[in-house]
Parts: C-alpha cells; structure tokens; sequence
C-alpha cells in the first residue's frame, strides 16, 4: 500500500554497535594491557628510541653509576632522572644499576671506603678491632663518600666499554640477518597463465 501523503516514511532502527567483549583470565588481561598504545607510547619513551652501541654503553654507564652509590632507595629515581630527558634506554640502565644487589652491595661500599681511606690518610684500614674501634662513624661517611666519586665512575667506565663491542656485534648481526631474509626467500616470480602465453605479439 503507498505511503500517504505528508506522511514521514518509517526509518529502520540502526542496530547497536557489538559490545566488546573484555579479555578473560589473568594472561589475556595482561596481554590486553601491554597492547594499548599509551602503554606502547610510554615503554616506547622509557627505552628512548633505537638501541645503538653508543646508545646502550652510555644507558649502562649511567646504570652503574648510579648503583654503585650508597643512595639506595633513590637508584630508580635517579635513574629515570636522567635517562629520560637524555633519551637513553632506562630500561636498560636500571638492569644495570641493579649491580648493587645486596650480595655485592657489602663488597662495593667496602671498596669505597678503603678507596676513600686511601685518598684521605695515604693508607688503607685494616682489618682489626683496634683499627675499627678507632674511626668514627663520620670518618667512614667521610672516606664513604670520597671513594664514591672514584669508585663509581671507574666502574661505570668499565661496564661501558664492555657493552660497546657486545652491542655492536649484537646489532651487526641483527642487520645481516635482516638483509639474508629476502634472499633466502629466493626472487618474486611471475606465473604464468594460458592467456599470457598464447597472446598475439603485435
């Protein structure tokens, strides 16, 4: 039957979008929450960019440079302190700031402190009751911190030049390994049909 005059035709309802059906379980939920992107964009800021070799020693120097201070409780902090407007991989230096764990934490300060005993009497402390009984707790503060200033980038150093060449010879590989994909995956050939063969050559 046509619609009468004047008369406003019936429009269909517009279906509801499908809801989206949130992720079930502990492993799906993880999963959910490393893929969305302000999650992506701020791993993405905290790793900096592309890992070079310079890249990577430099975020390992100032990794152990900060983990060899006696700051603990601040390592974090600091460490995403200049990392992150630097643009160096934090990720990265906060592995290697872990070099303090509490099984070579002892050794370290100890080092720091002879060090610091060294450049502040000429001599190292023994290891002896009468030696120990004799400081006060101001003069470890004291060598504590002056052994620090060496200690730790001494061995920031080090652990750079270390991750120099690994890096390099970890990135080098990455990039031939890359370049051998596509030929060992052999060139793009064409295949050819009945038409293509019996056309006319003009």
């Amino acid at each position: 039957m046509p619609p009468e005059e004047g008369a406003t035709p019936a429009t269909e309802p517009t279906p509801a979008p499908p809801a989206t059906e949130k992720p079930k379980g502990f492993k799906a939920r993880v999963r959910a929450f490393l893929q969305h992107e302000k999650v992506k964009a701020a791993w993405g800021r905290l790793r900096g960019g592309q890992l070079t070799p310079g890249r990577a020693a430099a975020s390992v120097f100032v990794g152990v440079l900060v983990g060899t201070t006696p700051l603990y409780g601040l390592h974090f902090f600091l460490v995403m302190g200049i990392c992150i407007p630097l643009k160096l991989d934090a990720a990265l230096a906060y592995v290697a700031s872990n070099v303090s764990l509490p099984i070579f934490a002892p050794f370290i300060n100890m080092s720091e402190v002879e060090l610091g005993a060294y450049m502040r009497t000429g001599s190292f402390i023994h290891l002896d009751k009468t030696e120990f009984t004799s400081r006060s707790p101001f003069d470890y503060a004291h060598e504590l911190f002056l052994g620090t200033l060496i200690f730790s980038p001494a061995a920031a150093s080090l652990f750079a030049l270390v991750t120099y060449p690994i890096a390099w010879l970890a990135r080098r590989r990455k990039l031939a390994k890359q370049a051998a994909e596509p030929l060992a995956s052999g060139p793009a050939t064409t295949e050819t049909t009945p038409e293509t063969r019996s056309a006319p050559t003009s």
